[in-house]
């Protein structure tokens, strides 16, 4: 039902036809929760919703589940610009009782945030949150007991045992997502490439399990299957370190959904790189991400580029600096020029007034005439000295300057 304007209202009444109009305001509580539940929750935060009118506003600040669901991931022609801030506000309006959050580029102090004021949260998807460390999460992660679902995609700074410390505080942990943006593995025989499947094997309530890109062999493999026994859905694509022999296929045999290495990746929702090999004792943290799924080459070459950009926008600098001097040299030389000149004509114009009106001179001496020889040749030669002064100027400039 739509609302009459105050116009067409009057006239209705006068004619006995007012029609009831549609007050937002007086909505059921309920029925506005319905409502709002079909909005973002970033679009609640900084949308049009709690501008509606009063009894909207107190909702989407004061309701607490509105709040217990938080996306907060980048979309694609996204309105809106999100931010650490407004993920505390959304945090904080849920009032303890968020049970999931999804964010990227989360940091140390947000995820601690999270961890004291989400306390029965049981979904938690980070992305590439490079800020986020080992000792940030496994602080925040014992505080999350009721957890079943999480996720670590292209968090380059999370590695090593924090993984045997989230099975051993999340028992009810039922789904895991681990992806990198490539397949990389060190040729090594003394690098442990099982350390994380070793700490992933704890989490034995598991159903659900990716590993997209890591470098685990088929010992590692075999150690998770053998201590997740509810498995149900196994993603092990770019996994490229694993070959399936006859005891491994028998091990899978009971997984219902299974992804192999070589699977299509067309369904991924990161962008992926080529996958590397190395004998380099660096390890896959070592290497920054650019993005979401760009390795430290790509990033080396558009720094080379940027500094590229950078001197060519400096010589341009340079050479605008020269062009400015060199214009402002040649409009000083100009004014000089123009000063001596005007004097020299003033004076020429001047002395054969003042020879008339003065009296006849005495006969002039050989010293008088040596001095005014001398006036003369300093005068040629200050006139030459500016001619050179300007003309070279002009000629050897590679600017046009007039």
């Amino acid at each position: 039902m739509f609302s009459v304007p105050f116009g067409r209202r009057r006239l209705l009444r006068r004619c006995g036809e007012v029609r009831p109009s549609a007050d937002w305001a007086d909505l059921p509580i309920d029925a506005l929760l319905s409502v709002l539940h079909k909005l973002e929750p970033i679009e609640l935060m900084v949308g049009s919703a709690g501008r509606v009118c009063r009894s909207w506003r107190r909702a989407v600040r004061d309701e607490p589940e509105l709040w217990r669901r938080i996306d907060m991931r980048v979309r694609k022609g996204h309105r809106y610009r999100i931010d650490e801030g407004t993920a505390r506000e959304a945090v904080r309006r849920g009032s303890g009782r968020c049970e999931a959050f999804w964010g990227e580029d989360a940091t140390d102090h947000f995820l601690l945030f999270l961890a004291e004021h989400a306390p029965t949260l049981k979904s938690l998807r980070l992305i590439s949150s490079n800020h986020i460390s080992n000792e940030a999460l496994m602080e925040s992660i014992n505080k999350f007991p009721m957890l079943e679902e999480l996720e670590l995609s292209l968090c380059k700074n999370v590695f090593g045992k924090v993984y045997e410390v989230i099975g051993i505080a999340c028992p009810h942990l039922k789904s895991f997502r681990l992806s990198y943006p490539c397949f990389y593995s060190i040729d090594d025989a003394e690098y442990n490439k099982d350390e994380e499947a070793t700490g992933i094997a704890t989490m034995s309530a598991l159903r659900s399990l990716q590993l997209f890109g890591s470098e685990l062999t088929n010992k590692g493999l075999t150690a998770i299957l053998d201590s997740c026994t509810d498995l149900e859905y196994l993603d092990i694509r770019h996994c490229l370190d694993i070959y399936f022999d006859t005891a491994l296929r028998a091990k899978c045999a009971r997984i219902k959904t299974m992804r192999l290495p070589h699977a299509s990746t067309d369904d991924h929702e990161f962008q992926i790189g080529n996958p590397v090999r190395t004998r380099s004792r660096k390890t896959r943290r070592d290497y920054a991400f650019y993005g979401n799924s760009i390795l430290r080459g790509f990033q080396r070459r558009q720094d080379v580029r940027t500094r590229h950009r950078v001197k060519e926008r400096g010589r341009e600098e340079v050479c605008r600096f020269r062009l400015e001097k060199g214009r402002y040299a040649a409009a000083m030389a100009r004014t000089l020029f123009g000063f001596v000149a005007a004097a020299v004509l003033v004076f020429a114009l001047a002395m054969p007034a003042v020879a008339a009106q003065a009296p006849a001179p005495a006969p002039a001496t050989s010293d008088a005439s040596s001095i005014d020889q001398v006036v003369a040749y300093l005068l040629m030669i200050l006139a030459l000295v500016l001619t050179y002064l300007i003309h070279p100027l002009d000629a050897s400039s590679p600017y046009k300057l007039f």
